[in-house]
């Protein structure tokens, strides 16, 4: 039964359908700070590559906002009277609910009462009037928490067709305001979401890019935003695999400083250059606990950027070799034997990097499976 206190919302007034929405506005990816002992690399160098009625868009995009506001209070039960047939020929995952009614289903008014729970009122409010076309009752301008609310939605209810035009829009004033961050964020994982759902190709290369590039992780935070698990394993494949890399091209350098390394200039001084790099290259990898014993697969605790960051920063001696001259006092010339290489070879495996590509996954069109989803299906 409807709580007295519900507020009903008509989207529909001949609709033949009551939704009922329990526990409104539930918590909503929730970004676990206690997990996060790092602070997020920032490299200076990185190189990667109409207005509405009503303006949604106090949840924008915001650097310092991983967590979303925890709510005060428990929100009444929202009602909508909607109609049956708009849902059913836009969405397969409501006909599939809602064909299989029956007529006890029906109340005393005549209309047909369904339960949901837990979806954000706004959101699902958005979705129900553009399934019912009533798009002058949708705002143009979203926020990237309010857009990731209703990826959710039409990923779950199947009706990415009914979004393609309005989402188009929504994409346009997002990009000019908030760009994907380059930082292992909660905002990054909403963009990998967003991006998934409505099939943006350069946000997602980009997002999953710098979740790979970013991330300590090795289980990355799904926070049960339904992103396919294909796409957390890809990315969680692509950091293993960059971290790896680094760490495979200083290993490299260690052995080859300490047996076999021939002085660029003067093969005299091999034994020299190479015990004064292998002293700088040891302390640095033994600074980034990447030595001894060797960090393995799934690297925890460990990012691309961290690496990269802390192997541009190795500092080999200045070398300055004495050369005699007649007549004159001798001269001192600086030495070329540094660790450019491992830093250029480090820079090469950043360049190889790159991000998911969506054609390498299945099109959503035709899966005729639901994503997972924390939502209870419709109840009675």
């Amino acid at each position: 039964m409807t709580s007295p206190s519900s507020e009903r919302i008509i989207i529909a007034d001949t609709g033949d359908v009551i939704f009922t929405l329990r526990n409104p506005g539930a918590p909503f990816a929730v970004w676990d700070q206690a997990v996060e002992e790092n602070s997020e690399i920032q490299d200076p160098e990185d190189e990667h590559k109409d207005e509405p009625l009503n303006d949604a868009t106090s949840d924008t995009c915001a650097d310092d906002l991983n967590q979303p506001v925890p709510r005060q209070a428990a929100l009444p039960d929202v009602v909508y009277q909607v109609s049956s047939q708009h849902l059913v020929c836009a969405s397969p995952k409501f006909k599939s609910e809602l064909t299989s009614w029956s007529e006890s289903l029906k109340r005393d008014d005549g209309l047909y009462h369904v339960n949901t729970t837990d979806w954000d009122p706004e959101a699902f409010g958005i979705l129900l009037n553009v399934l019912h076309l009533r798009f002058r009752q949708v705002p143009k301008s979203l926020g990237l928490e309010l857009l990731a609310k209703i990826a959710i939605l039409v990923d779950y209810y199947r009706c990415w067709e009914a979004f393609d035009l309005i989402a188009d829009v929504w994409i346009t004033h997002l990009r000019a305001k908030c760009s994907v961050p380059e930082t292992y964020s909660r905002d990054l994982m909403l963009w990998i979401l967003i991006s998934w759902v409505f099939k943006l190709e350069g946000e997602f290369n980009e997002s999953t890019f710098w979740a790979s590039i970013k991330s300590d992780e090795p289980i990355l935070r799904n926070m049960e935003l339904s992103i396919p698990p294909a796409i957390l394993r890809g990315i969680e494949t692509c950091r293993s695999e960059l971290i790896e890399g680094a760490i495979d091209v200083c290993q490299g350098w260690f052995d080859k400083f300490c047996s076999g390394y021939c002085c660029i200039q003067d093969e005299k001084c091999s034994f020299e250059c190479g015990s004064m790099l292998l002293g700088a290259l040891t302390r640095q990898m033994n600074n980034m606990a990447i030595l001894s014993p060797r960090p393995t697969a799934p690297y925890a605790g460990l990012s691309f950027a961290e690496l990269r960051y802390g192997i541009k920063s190795i500092k080999a001696p200045d070398l300055h070799i004495r050369y005699e001259r007649r007549s004159r006092s001798p001269e001192y010339r600086k030495h070329p034997c540094s660790l450019d290489a491992v830093i250029r070879e480090v820079n090469q495996v950043y360049k190889r990097a790159d991000g998911l590509r969506l054609r390498e996954f299945v099109d959503r069109a035709e899966s005729t499976t639901d994503i997972v989803s924390r939502h209870s299906e419709l109840q009675r």
